[in-house]
């Protein structure tokens, strides 16, 4: 009898071992599959808010070659960071008096491009970017941080 109640306590010991062991692995994988069905979204990443804009509104442009055109709307982004509230107001000011020199070199810089230098997403950013250089050029209180297309239309 005292082999048999030692067999007996060893099976019971095993099997309660066993059954700890499946309980631990059955709540590890509903774990795992909790975290497969509903994962962690990473934390978003504050973008800083945009500085003052400053808007061109719908105005078409002869490309560089005969018969095409660009039909667009341009938005200037102001850098202001480090600008205190009368420096930024300066420069939103100077900006909107250079509104029509502004456009001129839009233009220009238009009138230099062909439509296949600009139908791509890369030829589009050349462009901003040749346009955001053109105008800091003539701005005195600061400068463009970014050039906008807020339509775009080419022919």
């Amino acid at each position: 009898m005292g082999t048999i109640s030692r067999m007996a306590m060893t099976a019971m010991i095993v099997s309660a071992v066993t059954l700890v062991l499946f309980g631990v692995m059955l709540g590890l994988g509903g774990v795992a599959l909790q975290e497969r069905l509903h994962p962690k979204k990473p934390p978003k990443v504050l973008q800083p808010m945009p500085g003052p804009l400053q808007v061109i509104q719908d105005q078409t442009y002869n490309l560089a070659e005969p018969l095409r055109f660009v039909k667009t709307s341009i938005v200037l982004e102001l850098a202001t960071e480090g600008k205190s509230t009368k420096e930024v107001a300066a420069f939103v000011e100077e900006v909107k008096k250079r509104e029509s020199q502004i456009r001129d070199i839009v233009i220009r810089v238009m009138n230099g491009v062909t439509f296949m230098e600009i139908n791509s997403p890369h030829g589009k950013s050349v462009l901003k970017e040749t346009i955001r250089k053109k105008v800091n050029e003539v701005i005195s209180r600061g400068e463009i941080k970014a050039v906008l297309f807020t339509t775009f239309q080419m022919q």
